[in-house]
Protein backbone atom coordinates (compact mmCIF):
# COMPACT_ATOMS: atom_id res chain seq x y z
CA UNK A 1 0.00 0.00 0.00
CA UNK A 2 1.24 3.16 -0.86
CA UNK A 3 0.65 7.16 0.29
CA UNK A 4 -1.12 8.61 -2.66
CA UNK A 5 -1.83 12.57 -2.40
CA UNK A 6 -4.68 13.50 -3.00
CA UNK A 7 -4.49 16.46 -5.98
CA UNK A 8 -7.07 19.41 -5.16
CA UNK A 9 -8.25 21.05 -8.43
CA UNK A 10 -7.29 24.52 -7.83
CA UNK A 11 -8.59 25.76 -11.34
CA UNK A 12 -11.27 28.74 -11.93
CA UNK A 13 -14.74 26.85 -12.80
CA UNK A 14 -17.63 28.61 -13.58
CA UNK A 15 -20.58 28.80 -10.57
CA UNK A 16 -17.56 27.99 -8.14
CA UNK A 17 -17.43 30.18 -4.96
CA UNK A 18 -15.07 32.04 -3.62
CA UNK A 19 -12.53 30.80 -1.73
CA UNK A 20 -10.09 32.75 0.54
CA UNK A 21 -9.27 36.34 0.57
CA UNK A 22 -10.66 39.27 2.79
CA UNK A 23 -14.64 39.95 3.63
CA UNK A 24 -16.39 42.31 1.54
CA UNK A 25 -15.74 45.94 2.95
CA UNK A 26 -12.64 45.08 4.91
CA UNK A 27 -9.77 47.65 4.16
CA UNK A 28 -6.56 46.23 3.54
CA UNK A 29 -3.88 46.85 5.67
CA UNK A 30 -2.44 49.76 3.50
CA UNK A 31 -5.31 51.69 4.05
CA UNK A 32 -5.47 51.09 7.54
CA UNK A 33 -2.15 52.17 7.90
CA UNK A 34 -2.20 55.79 5.14
CA UNK A 35 -5.55 56.90 7.96
CA UNK A 36 -3.37 56.21 10.82
CA UNK A 37 -0.49 58.21 9.09
CA UNK A 38 -3.17 61.03 8.05
CA UNK A 39 -4.67 61.02 11.69
CA UNK A 40 -1.43 61.68 13.34
CA UNK A 41 -0.86 64.74 10.62
CA UNK A 42 -3.53 66.18 11.65
CA UNK A 43 -2.79 66.10 15.25
CA UNK A 44 0.65 67.71 14.69
CA UNK A 45 -0.77 70.20 12.33
CA UNK A 46 -3.12 71.57 15.18
CA UNK A 47 -6.23 69.01 14.89
CA UNK A 48 -9.90 70.80 14.57
CA UNK A 49 -8.30 74.32 14.57
CA UNK A 50 -6.37 73.46 11.58
CA UNK A 51 -9.02 71.79 9.71
CA UNK A 52 -11.47 75.40 9.93
CA UNK A 53 -8.75 77.46 8.85
CA UNK A 54 -8.12 75.04 5.96
CA UNK A 55 -11.53 75.04 5.19
CA UNK A 56 -11.95 78.72 4.97
CA UNK A 57 -9.01 79.18 3.20
CA UNK A 58 -9.90 76.37 0.46
CA UNK A 59 -13.38 74.77 1.15
CA UNK A 60 -13.23 72.95 -2.20
CA UNK A 61 -9.90 70.97 -0.99
CA UNK A 62 -11.82 70.54 2.75
CA UNK A 63 -15.04 69.26 1.16
CA UNK A 64 -12.90 66.50 -1.03
CA UNK A 65 -11.40 65.55 1.93
CA UNK A 66 -14.61 65.16 4.09
CA UNK A 67 -15.93 63.28 1.30
CA UNK A 68 -13.75 60.69 0.98
CA UNK A 69 -13.55 60.01 4.72
CA UNK A 70 -17.52 60.12 4.91
CA UNK A 71 -17.59 57.40 2.58
CA UNK A 72 -15.46 54.77 4.10
CA UNK A 73 -16.71 55.12 7.28
CA UNK A 74 -19.86 56.39 7.49
CA UNK A 75 -23.55 55.14 6.29
CA UNK A 76 -26.34 57.61 6.06
CA UNK A 77 -29.56 58.13 4.41
CA UNK A 78 -29.80 61.27 2.53
CA UNK A 79 -32.92 61.96 0.44
CA UNK A 80 -33.25 62.65 -3.11
CA UNK A 81 -32.10 66.29 -3.76
CA UNK A 82 -30.47 66.24 -0.55
CA UNK A 83 -27.62 69.17 0.04
CA UNK A 84 -24.31 68.99 0.94
CA UNK A 85 -24.99 70.71 4.07
CA UNK A 86 -27.66 67.77 4.75
CA UNK A 87 -24.98 65.43 4.22
CA UNK A 88 -22.41 67.08 6.50
CA UNK A 89 -24.90 67.19 9.29
CA UNK A 90 -25.94 63.47 8.67
CA UNK A 91 -22.54 62.20 8.77
CA UNK A 92 -20.74 64.62 11.55
CA UNK A 93 -23.65 65.17 13.69
CA UNK A 94 -22.92 69.01 12.74
CA UNK A 95 -24.89 71.20 11.16
CA UNK A 96 -22.39 73.43 8.85
CA UNK A 97 -22.57 77.26 9.14
CA UNK A 98 -22.70 79.66 6.09
CA UNK A 99 -18.93 81.97 6.43
CA UNK A 100 -19.51 85.57 7.32
CA UNK A 101 -20.23 87.88 5.19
Amino acid sequence: MGMEAQVTDTRFRKGRGKTGGRKPGTSNRFTIELDEMIDTALVELGGVPYLVKTAKAKPELFFGLLGRRVRRRVDVDIPAGGTLAQLVEAALGVTPQPPPS
